[in-house]
């Protein structure tokens, strides 16, 4: 039950993470040029 739950949590926690991290190589390389 609490694996039911915890799955996509972190599922959506990481999809966050991810973009999160797209956003700021975006602002460094956007910052170089």
């Amino acid at each position: 039950m609490i694996r039911n739950i915890a799955l996509p949590t972190i599922k959506i926690f990481f999809i966050m993470m991810m973009m999160k991290l797209v956003v700021v190589l975006a602002n460094k390389t956007f910052q170089h040029h």
